[in-house]
């Protein structure tokens, strides 16, 4: 078994990711799918496809969907946590389910949640004042909601640590989720370019690409929590041993 201490190879991580994904998919898909379906209803309905016209109706749109905007980040975080939750039962080839994920995932609520409201301010100053300080505190937290999930640390235990974690290993994590966010991006961008080629409707292409980002759309949180167990001294693909 190769750990931490021997350290997984850039391409172990993302091999060990494809694997766990590979091992549980329809579960994966089943926790992406409980939020993705309810988000997609919520945006056609609430938040129409709308280019404000000056600064004023800017504002407005802002106000408007503000509410709807955060319920949305909400149940991201929630996703999140749960899709963590599965991903780590299944790289111990333990039984896997979505529905186990978000109850466990529900039980540290509030945790996922303060921390997930402060990663979204950081983030948001971040990019407010420069984009790159943005990406930089992005790659600093990125270890906080493993921490908070599966290591049961607070919302200030799990910042100070997941930055203690990443210390020394900043462009590594940074590239690994590049990589694992890229991948799964070109794909979707695939999908949507042949089907709206193919139908030239927009609401076919929509659906369509719904349905590719609830099939796929959890490929990098998988892959940067096998990251996470390596840099936290534990093993990182127990599954292939």
């Amino acid at each position: 078994m190769r750990t931490a201490g021997q350290g997984l190879g850039f391409g172990d991580v993302l091999d060990a990711g494809f694997q766990v994904f590979r091992a549980s998919f329809w579960q994966f898909a089943l926790a992406q799918a409980i939020v993705a379906i309810p988000v997609a209803v919520i945006q056609a309905i609430w938040m129409p496809d709308v280019l404000p016209r000056g600064p004023a109706q800017s504002a407005s749109l802002f106000l408007a969907h503000a509410p709807v905007s955060l319920l949305i980040g909400v149940l991201g975080m929630l996703q999140t946590a749960a899709v963590v939750l599965v991903a780590h039962q299944a790289a111990y080839g333990r039984e896997a389910t979505a529905l186990g994920g978000y109850a466990q995932a529900i039980r540290r609520f509030p945790e996922v949640l303060g921390f997930g409201l402060v990663y979204a301010v950081a983030i948001g100053v971040g990019i407010a004042i420069v984009v790159i300080p943005g990406i930089a505190v992005a790659v600093w937290l990125s270890q906080g909601i493993f921490l908070i999930v599966l290591g049961n640390r607070g919302i200030l235990q799990g910042i100070v640590e997941s930055y203690r974690l990443v210390t020394g290993r900043f462009w590594r994590i940074l590239g690994i989720a590049l990589v694992a966010f890229l991948m799964v991006s070109i794909v979707n961008l695939l999908v949507a370019v042949l089907i709206s080629a193919a139908t030239g409707r927009g609401a076919v292409t929509a659906v369509v690409t719904t349905v590719v980002s609830i099939l796929i759309g959890s490929f990098p949180i998988i892959a940067l929590y096998i990251q996470y167990r390596d840099i936290a001294g534990l093993p990182s693909a127990p599954r292939g041993d």
